[in-house]
């Protein structure tokens, strides 16, 4: 149930909306007479700079971002500090203005304003349901259904129901929490502050912060040894974790659209793929059902891979809104929510279910069995062929690194 937000806050945010709105009117009133800032005119991503060569340019005085004093000076543009503190202050400011002009992701924790946000499309939500279906069409969401017979130890029919049931509940609060995200324009965390308070949001976002360098380790050893597979073994386990960790630090600067646009591309190219390994080995997944009738399932097997199950999911949860803050104010909230619901959910059926499978088929296969000691990494390279064609489908089980 939503948190009221207390009144002080609530008019520190509205006061900081009309110092957007003003700060955009006087900049609008200066455009009129041909004093068009140098400084950017719209938001701290880089869109939106302008810069003329016969006005005057705009320094921040005080180094302060856009909320700090402008100042008038003529000639070239200076940054603050450049001429009492020359040297390496000075080139990280211009390195720093660089970069958020080429769009790199400057905002923390102040809400986005309404005149930033994308206009209202019937296409806005896609880049939704894409980006949370890429993020889990891999080898993580797989090396999750194999956890329920190879660690649990449960037969086929158990692990499919355990892993669509808590799924169906696990996903609901994610999709719920983004959609506080076009309301409040805040990110996932920040809004912890209205709950907790200032100090104690501390503890969530430290318990949030390990969680999230889990999935990271995670992610990174599963696509460190892909990579190391698809590159026919020239490449260590080592140098592939490396690779995928400096590719993971590279996206988190690159902000929230060229991550959309890098969802939209990437995940019919993941489903193609996937097709074409079912299809390779879809002849042998019904080996599953074969082994399954040795195994007895008890109840505690089941909890205990619910319980997994949910760690899996609900941690999304607390970034949830991240992603949809540059959504407008007016976008409806119903189909948002089903928009992040079934882009989470689908993938994270089907391939742990697709995992589960391959696992206990695994186990009546010779050529699939050495695979599976090996690791889901190993596992799923067996079950290719381990030829060239193996190497080329590995790519894109490679974990979406960017979350």
């Amino acid at each position: 149930m939503p948190v009221p937000i207390p009144g002080a806050d609530l008019q520190a945010t509205s006061s900081r909306s009309a110092h957007y709105q003003g700060h955009q009117r006087l900049l609008d009133e200066e455009e009129e007479i041909g004093a068009t800032p140098y400084l950017p005119t719209r938001s701290r991503s880089g869109e939106g700079l302008k810069n003329e060569d016969n006005v005057g340019k705009y320094i921040e005085e005080d180094g302060a971002g856009l909320e700090g004093s402008l100042k008038k000076v003529d000639g070239e543009a200076e940054y603050p500090g450049s001429a009492s503190q020359p040297g390496r202050m000075a080139r990280g400011r211009r390195l720093m203005q660089l970069l958020v002009k080429n769009g790199v992701e400057a905002r923390a924790t102040e809400p986005v304003p309404e005149e930033e946000r994308a206009e209202l499309k019937w296409w806005s939500l896609i880049p939704q349901f894409t980006l949370w279906a890429a993020a889990n069409t891999n080898i993580l969401s797989f090396s999750a259904g194999v956890l329920g017979p190879n660690l649990f130890g449960l037969d086929f029919n158990s692990s499919v129901w355990v892993i669509v049931v808590f799924n169906v509940f696990s996903a609901i609060p994610v999709a719920y929490f983004a959609t506080f995200g076009p309301l409040l324009g805040m990110r996932q965390m920040v809004q912890t502050r209205y709950s907790f308070g200032y100090y104690p949001a501390l503890l969530p976002a430290l318990c949030n912060c390990l969680t999230m360098l889990g999935f990271l380790a995670v992610n990174a050893i599963l696509g460190g040894q892909t990579l190391s597979l698809a590159s026919g073994s020239g490449m260590s386990y080592d140098v592939g974790i490396v690779v995928v960790g400096v590719i993971s630090l590279m996206l988190s600067f690159v902000g929230l659209k060229p991550l959309h646009y890098y969802s939209m591309t990437l995940f019919p190219v993941i489903i193609v793929l996937y097709i074409v390994i079912i299809g390779i080995t879809g002849g042998k997944l019904h080996l599953a059902k074969e082994v399954s009738k040795e195994i007895e399932v008890s109840a505690g097997q089941i909890l205990g891979y619910g319980t997994t199950i949910i760690g899996f999911t609900i941690p999304y949860a607390s970034l949830a809104s991240d992603f949809s803050t540059y959504l407008p104010t007016r976008t409806p909230k119903v189909p948002l929510f089903f928009s992040v619901y079934f882009g989470l959910l689908i993938p994270l059926i089907c391939i742990p279910v697709f995992g589960a499978a391959a696992y206990l088929a695994a186990q009546a296969v010779p050529e699939w069995t050495a695979g599976a000691e090996g690791g889901v990494a190993t596992l799923l390279y067996a079950m290719c062929g381990s030829g060239r064609a193996a190497r080329f489908v590995m790519f894109p089980d490679i974990s979406w690194p960017s979350l």
